[in-house]
């Protein structure tokens, strides 16, 4: 039987609304041996080993046809797909000299393609999307029956917007860098809330502070004197 959890967040960024949210408890992760033994279980006309065989054996499968352009559809399970995003300059860097070669003088025709080549370069799979199908939400529902855990509450920062700033600031005076969690710990926001605030000053341009990267690889800097 799974307990749940109720979280009270208050609203560190703009307000003073308190909301609520409901999770599972975590008992911890399944791993592949266990589901093995239990898709495998007596009865199944399964062996465990074939199972992990198959196990094993998926999650090369499903990359390369996700690579190729696929979405990959488990049914009763869910839909898998690739999400593409920009690579940072030093990977681009580090592929940039495949092609150096070739940059002579060409036609139109050469140059649109040498300029769709370098597009493609800077191009990577950043995450694989899943999206969990109907069935498998509605059997997780059925099986659930849930009792009542310990509630969570989540505290909202001691310090206001100005000394928070304060604090990235003295901080990336000394580091010259800065990532979601370290702010989060100077701060006492939480993650989520310290992400919002960090992109709200990156678009701020009297903050003092901009970002560079994606939401995986984003770093903090000052902002360079004009």
């Amino acid at each position: 039987m799974a307990k749940y959890i109720r979280q009270q967040v208050s609203d560190c960024i703009g307000g003073k609304k308190t909301r609520h949210y409901y999770r599972l408890e975590n008992k911890g992760m399944v791993s592949l041996d266990l589901l093995a033994a239990k898709v495998g279980a007596p009865g199944s006309g399964l062996s465990r080993g074939e199972v992990l065989q198959v196990l094993v054996a998926l999650p090369d499968v499903i990359a390369e046809l996700l690579a190729e352009g696929h979405s990959v559809k488990l049914d009763g399970i869910g839909t898998f797909r690739a999400k593409l995003g920009l690579k940072t300059a030093e990977e681009e860097n580090d592929t940039e000299s495949d092609d150096q070669s070739g940059q002579q003088t060409a036609d139109q025709d050469g140059s649109q393609s040498r300029q769709t080549n370098r597009n493609a370069r800077s191009i990577k799979v950043t995450d694989v999307n899943f999206r969990a199908d109907k069935d498998l939400v509605r059997l997780t529902r059925r099986y659930c029956h849930l009792t009542k855990g310990a509630d969570s509450n989540i505290q909202k920062s001691a310090l206001n917007k100005e000394q928070r700033i304060a604090k990235a600031m003295e901080y990336l005076g000394t580091y010259g860098v800065m990532r979601v969690p370290t702010y989060a710990e100077l701060t006492g926001l939480s993650r989520g809330d310290a992400y919002k605030e960090l992109r709200q000053l990156r678009y701020d341009p009297h903050s003092g502070i901009s970002g560079n990267g994606n939401r995986g690889t984003l770093v903090y800097f000052k902002t360079p004197e004009q």
